[in-house]
């Protein structure tokens, strides 16, 4: 199965609702990791993680799909101050921007929930360190003292950066087209799959 690309088309009435919605702004690292699962590159999950999935791809490096356990080493939230649970925990929907890419809506968080944010537990389940010469546990150990989740998430805007390299952020439905049209009968691949692994591809 080709993962899905998750970004839909919208009314003018949806997107002027949109617009209305308290927003909340992330940084640029945060915006690549939207722009990973709008595309369909954390299949099966179309969302920031909740705390059940958290554990389970902290803990196992898996995260179970209709009933099966799909490989998932890599945890996908997005962490929140206290004073940003506090503004939004009243929300049923929160509009995501990043002001280094514009003030378009890139995403909508449908149902908010809000967990704690165990930030030494993630930082050495998963990179089995604490140290500050790890690329990233210093910003984790100095993010938000609690994690966003949600029900849903709608993908409003493709992200773009305007690097030179939007065009090779294809979604996997892209690249299995592009392939088809190439009739190519052998394929080697990297799944550069979040911003931390980012660095192999622009090594190449």
């Amino acid at each position: 199965m080709i993962a899905p690309n998750l970004y839909l088309p919208m009314s003018i009435a949806e997107k002027q609702e949109i617009e209305t919605l308290q927003v909340l702004y992330v940084d640029i690292e945060q915006a690549q990791y939207i722009q990973t699962i709008g595309q369909g590159w954390t299949y099966p999950l179309q969302r920031f993680m909740n705390e059940q999935e958290l554990l389970e791809v902290t803990q196992l490096k898996t995260l179970q799909h209709n009933g099966k356990s799909m490989i998932m080493s890599m945890p996908f939230t997005q962490p929140v101050t206290k004073e940003e649970r506090d503004k939004h925990c009243k929300q049923s929907r929160i509009a995501i921007k990043c002001k280094a890419l514009g003030n378009q809506v890139l995403a909508v968080v449908e149902e908010p929930e809000f967990f704690p944010h165990r930030r030494e537990e993630l930082c050495a389940r998963v990179f089995g360190t604490l140290s500050n010469k790890h690329p990233k546990t210093p910003k984790i150990l100095k993010s938000g003292e609690f994690l966003l989740s949600s029900k849903s998430m709608r993908f409003l805007k493709r992200v773009e950066f305007n690097d030179g390299m939007d065009h090779l952020r294809m979604s996997p439905e892209e690249i299995h087209r592009e392939l088809q049209r190439m009739g190519a009968d052998a394929v080697y691949a990297y799944q550069s799959k979040d911003p931390l692994t980012e660095a192999n591809l622009l090594l190449l």
